[in-house]
């Protein structure tokens, strides 16, 4: 363990210097780096009624004020109820199958205000059920998931299809509240935050407008948890496209980097072209380490052109681009994001394989946003920091298990030291666990004089282990030196062995 230990040190050393003259930067195909799924299931306020495309609806505007480390899928549909015994049940829609298939991190659900119309209301006695039991089949799919309750809407003046206010403030939200505490879920109380109803809802009174729908959509922004990135998004303004084709210049290529959702690029509609399409990327310069493409379907309710199949190629120069992805995306408005190893490029290009239509023979390919992002550099300065306190404590050590633990923690460090993919979270946790190795040293308890194998007794494996340390070798680490040196003279000869062995004879009292 002496040579392994001489080896930590040489790594240590080595690492301290690769750091300080290479970056180092997160790996592309770390689960806990992919963005977070969050799922919204609701009814015609979530999918957005009324509005030109679903562009508007809170979802589509809480993916904008989130960014691209997260991923918001609308799954509402008009008039879902969450009472089973309503007319139109959420548990019988495709858009609560899909959702469930989504792989949600986080699951936002606001289902109610169907339900207080009078031919549904009568079965309101069974909604803290039915509720509870929606949100267990979430954590079914993913125990781990995150649901949010959110409260439904105030009704402001008369209301419309028999949801009136009272209803609503009255009856339904403090049963939404109720779930919330008892689920265990987070409540988000939107019907509060809608009170002042002032130029929020359109003429229905019970849907919200484009205004009402950015106010729910920044009440929920402001409850959901915050991540840091190991991307850094690039700004679209130094970008230029182009594509092999385009229907037009108002969907010409420059629509998928103009940061305007709402507009797109769209390959001709008459006469279509046969796949595969193009659309080349050109990032204005050169980056090093090009390793995300976020790929934003158009954001109305038609689905032509979505693309399904594709192949990424990158590199810098147009004429010299190399394969460096493939695969398909999801049959959905939801944004993709596709991450790959780190590669420097000034162009990339999306060739479309296949894509979603609406005309049978068709072939589209269409999309309203595209943009990449580049792995940032990570701070190793605390890991290093708490390498060395662990080195001084393992010196130290004098307790045999522990010792282990330190060894097997110093080898883990320094290689991820030495990791160019070293996420921070990666880092972090590192630090984490070697400053808990630390702290534990401080107070765990000296291992029994003799005891070299760290084992809890003294056995004849001892007493070969500190045999070979007296020939030469044996690879004692300092614990393990301290519990061997049965007279405390600082070094291990003879007399340690004969103690040792009298222990084994006549028990540790007789050492």
């Amino acid at each position: 363990m002496a040579t392994k230990k001489r080896w930590i040190a040489i790594l240590c050393t080595f690492s301290l210097i690769l750091s300080t003259i290479l970056p180092c930067f997160a790996s592309a195909s770390e689960e806990s780096d992919d963005p977070v799924k969050i799922a919204c299931l609701g009814d015609s306020i979530t999918i957005g009624f009324d509005l030109a495309g679903t562009s508007s609806a809170y979802p589509a505007q809480l993916q904008r004020m989130l960014g691209p480390e997260y991923i918001v899928g609308n799954f509402g549909r008009n008039s879902l109820t969450l009472l089973k015994k309503g007319d139109l049940p959420c548990w019988n829609s495709s858009e609560y199958q899909q959702s469930l298939q989504f792989g949600a991190d986080i699951v936002i659900i606001m289902l109610g205000t169907n339900d207080v119309k009078p031919e549904n209301w009568w079965a309101k006695d069974e909604y803290i059920s039915n509720y509870l039991e929606l949100i267990d089949s979430y954590r079914a799919v993913n125990p781990d998931v995150e649901v949010y309750v959110a409260t439904s809407p105030t009704v402001p003046g008369n209301g419309s299809w028999g949801i009136t206010d009272p209803l609503v403030t009255g009856e339904l939200v403090p049963l939404q509240k109720e779930v919330a505490a008892l689920s265990g879920a987070a409540l988000v109380d939107i019907n509060a935050v809608t009170k002042p109803t002032d130029g929020l809802f359109n003429n229905d009174n019970v849907h919200p407008n484009a205004k009402g729908y950015e106010l729910i959509a920044k009440t929920f922004c402001d409850a959901l948890p915050k991540r840091t990135s190991q991307y850094q998004v690039l700004d679209q303004k130094g970008f230029s496209a182009e594509a092999s084709s385009w229907q037009s210049d108002d969907e010409a290529p420059s629509k998928a980097i103009d940061g305007d959702p709402n507009t797109k690029w769209h390959t001709p509609w008459s006469p279509d072209y046969p796949y595969p399409h193009t659309f080349t990327l050109n990032l204005g310069q050169s980056y090093e380490y090009v390793s995300r493409l976020y790929y934003l379907p158009r954001q109305d309710t038609n689905a032509n052109g979505i693309i399904t199949k594709y192949e990424l190629y990158a590199g810098d120069s147009k004429d010299a681009l190399r394969l460096i992805a493939s695969g398909t995306w999801a049959e959905d408005h939801t944004l993709k994001v596709l991450t790959f190893e780190p590669v420097k490029a000034q162009y990339l290009m999306i060739k479309t394989l296949d894509g979603m239509s609406s005309i049978a023979g068709s072939t589209f390919s269409s999309a309203a946003e595209i943009n990449v992002a580049v792995l940032l550099p990570t701070d190793k300065t605390a890991l290093l920091n708490a390498i060395s306190a662990l080195e001084t404590a393992y010196a130290s050590a004098k307790n045999v298990p522990l010792s282990f633990e330190m060894e097997d923690c110093t080898a883990d460090a320094n290689a991820l030291c030495a990791k160019e993919g070293a996420s921070q979270r990666e880092v972090d946790a590192m630090v984490s666990r070697i400053d808990a190795l630390v702290t534990r040293s401080e107070t765990e308890p000296e291992s029994p004089m003799g005891d070299a194998d760290g084992n809890g007794q003294i056995s004849l494996l001892d007493l070969i282990s500190v045999k070979l340390q007296i020939l030469g070798t044996g690879e004692m680490n300092p614990a393990q030196l301290y519990v061997s040196d049965m007279n405390a003279d600082g070094q291990i000869n003879i007399f340690d062995l004969l103690a040792i062995k009298l222990s084994i004879l006549n028990g540790p009292a007789a050492a």
